[in-house]
């Protein structure tokens, strides 16, 4: 059924909001002025020259406290604050910090970020997309060509398919199934085949997780800071030995932020390819690659 197949793609981006200037003086040639501004859960922080604008916009709502922006920031200036307590609603506070002493408005913490936590904009226009930068190489593939379901069977069907996305990026509808890009971390809970409706994913990172079931502790941390609640937590029957914690790798796409926040280091994430588009090549291009492949954990197990 031709109807049933409608892909969304969702700007990654929002608009770009009114530019923050601290007055109209005249700069000299390598002065720089940096402004900051809270939005609601967005920080925008901006640094304008005599030759460009740069705007860096965080949204600490969409942020998880993995750190994939800090592990491969060539200044280090991010900083993870309360991230636990954050994520259990103990406190309000960003779960991430940016130290604008420290940062150069290179962009990179927005494309290695998978859950769309940044947006970087120069003079205006987004890097995202563009030729000259790095981003993850990631794909979606829905194939509804062999569906042949109707009425109430075909809206249970596709409510089933839905329900696998643990992240919102599929929404049943009349006959339909969106995809909503920007919700979608291409992880594989909705990977596979089911009357006719062919879905494939291929993952920006690929790797392996481990729990060490005799240090955890089942407090429930880990998915407690988990954005897919990958982590569960086994109930045994009678006479019945089962591990405390089980990571349900279908759904998990090796951000690290259980790894982060597990009291007992109990959590193993192993991150051994990075999937990512190389583009045209520029002055910046080695140092990007650079950062994209610091975020392999291969080497550390």
């Amino acid at each position: 059924m031709e109807n049933v197949i409608n892909i969304i793609y969702l700007p990654d981006i929002t608009p770009l909001p009114t530019p923050i200037r601290s007055g109209d003086r005249s700069m000299k040639e390598g002065e720089f002025e940096i402004s900051t501004k809270v939005d609601g859960e967005k920080v925008v922080y901006r640094r304008r020259s005599t030759l460009e604008e740069r705007t860096l916009i965080y949204d600490s709502g969409r942020c998880v406290g993995c750190l994939l922006c800090e592990i491969p920031c060539p200044v280090d200036a991010i900083d993870m604050g309360a991230t636990g307590s954050v994520a259990r609603g103990l406190v309000e506070a960003p779960k991430l910090v940016v130290d604008m002493e420290l940062c150069t408005f290179c962009g990179i913490c927005s494309e290695t970020c998978p859950f769309n936590s940044y947006e970087f904009y120069i003079d205006g226009k987004p890097i995202r997309g563009a030729e000259d930068y790095l981003t993850y190489e990631r794909s979606f593939e829905m194939d509804a060509s062999e569906v042949r379901l109707k009425g109430r069977e075909l809206e249970r069907m596709l409510e089933e398919r839905a329900g696998t996305c643990p992240r919102g990026a599929l929404v049943a509808g009349k006959g339909s199934l969106e995809f909503l890009e920007r919700e979608c971390i291409y992880c594989q809970g909705c990977v596979g085949e089911d009357h006719g409706l062919d879905i494939k994913v291929k993952r920006a990172i690929e790797g392996a997780i481990t729990v060490d079931n005799e240090r955890c502790q089942g407090c429930g941390a880990c998915r407690d800071i988990c954005p897919t609640k990958a982590p569960s937590y086994p109930r045994p029957g009678v006479g019945e030995s089962v591990e405390k914690t089980v990571i349900d790798e279908r759904i998990c796409n090796y951000c690290g932020a259980c790894e982060k926040v597990c009291p007992v280091d109990a959590i193993k994430v192993t991150r051994n390819r990075i999937n990512y588009r190389k583009g045209r090549e520029a002055p910046w291009t080695a140092m990007w690659v650079e950062a994209f492949e610091k975020l392999k954990t291969e080497s550390e197990v």
